[in-house]
């Protein structure tokens, strides 16, 4: 019926009142029944269109949320599709059999669809849960304890990382920090255990028997490079990812030479024009640089740079002879020598002058003139008659 005519109807239905005329029933929703019948018995308690067709006087109960049979009230126990309801008083989602299920169209709390379980008084214990070592039937199979272990040794892990230390127990496991390996290398510090996240902190965090800068899986290092001379500089070619500082590290890239720690950005050059390898005080290059200018080292310990062999270093012998070359240990070195010291013990008679390396071999009854180990006769050179 359309909202006209409904509007026709209850316009006659006034008019015809208050003529005092008959008065025209309405049934909106089709049922047969009529929302304003003068029967009370048979007035429609819900005559709304498309809701109120399954809600009059005798209709069957149903679980809709409706008063289906305008008893004044609403899905109660005798719908047509009310189900069974079991107490549930443990919660597990499980119920038990008893005399008197409820009936209803839904469970209120307390109750389940279901009558498995075995124990209503423990929601550890239902069906398909996983079955302890406890000596009873948690998955309600009739079965005791089936599939456990009674030889599992068991492990106390006191900082409750999933990882033990100390034995702790065979068979049933009757402790909840109880675990099934001894694997943890600190059991006082939750954050240390296999597979941990190792870090800086000089502690060995994944129980691998290396920390820090030993363990190729520290995350948290920072970027160094290789000082193998310990000068304070790096070598560009030779990055490494470390958790500190060393004698070895420098946390720069600027090294031109690792492995000569007199040569790096602050090295201060010297001439060397005698071409010894040894540079003079007195004359520097303009800058400290990494590479050496051409002609000019990096040691300053020249004391004549007109004289090859005169730096401080240069170990003096004494020549007793004066023919210019030494004999025996040395006196001395360094850059201030006696006028009677040579550079070299080359010598094999320092009390004849005649006799130094290179001299001329003579008959003199044996003797060795020119120091080569051989004399007179027996001379490969030859003497000289």
């Amino acid at each position: 019926m359309s909202p006209m005519s409904r509007l026709s109807l209850t316009s006659l239905f006034l008019l015809s009142a208050c003529s005092g005329g008959p008065v025209q029933l309405i049934d909106e929703d089709g049922d047969g029944f009529y929302a304003n019948d003068p029967d009370d018995r048979k007035v429609d308690c819900d005559d709304s269109p498309g809701r109120g067709e399954n809600a009059f006087p005798g209709a069957p109960e149903v679980c809709d949320g409706l008063d289906n049979d305008c008893d004044g009230q609403t899905d109660e126990e005798d719908a047509r599709d009310a189900v069974e309801f079991w107490p549930d008083k443990d919660e597990d989602g499980f119920g038990v059999r008893v005399d008197d299920p409820l009936i209803a169209c839904s469970a209120p709390a307390g109750y389940s669809t279901n009558r498995r379980d075995c124990n209503d008084n423990d929601p550890t214990i239902f069906p398909n849960a996983p079955e302890l070592c406890n000596n009873r039937d948690d998955n309600c199979n009739q079965q005791v304890d089936e599939g456990i272990d009674k030889a599992q040794e068991w492990y106390q892990d006191n900082d409750d990382d999933g990882f033990g230390s100390i034995r702790a127990g065979v068979g049933c496991k009757v402790q909840d920090d109880w675990v099934d390996n001894n694997l943890d290398c600190n059991d006082n510090n939750p954050d240390v255990y296999p597979g941990a996240v190792e870090i800086c902190d000089g502690v060995d965090g994944d129980c691998d028997g290396l920390d820090d800068d030993a363990d190729p899986d520290v995350v948290d290092g920072t970027v160094w490079w290789t000082d193998a001379d310990r000068d304070g500089y790096g070598d560009i070619l030779s990055e490494v990812i470390a958790c500190g500082d060393s004698p070895t590290r420098a946390d720069n890239p600027d090294d031109c030479n690792d492995n000569d720690a007199q040569v790096n950005p602050e090295t201060i050059w010297y001439l060397d024009a005698d071409n010894d390898g040894h540079g003079h005080a007195s004359t520097t290059f303009g800058q400290a640089r990494c590479t050496a200018p051409i002609g000019y080292v990096f040691t300053n310990d020249d004391c004549d740079d007109n004289d090859p062999d005169a730096w401080s270093g240069t170990r003096w012998y004494e020549d007793n002879d004066l023919d210019g070359y030494g004999a025996g240990s040395s006196v001395g070195n360094g850059c201030t020598y006696d006028p009677a010291w040579v550079s070299n013990a080359d010598d094999c008679d320092d009390t004849r002058i005649d006799a130094f390396p290179g001299a001329d071999e003579v008959c003199n009854n044996g003797l060795d003139d020119d120091c080569d180990g051989s004399a007179d006769d027996d001379d490969p050179e030859g003497p000289i008659a």
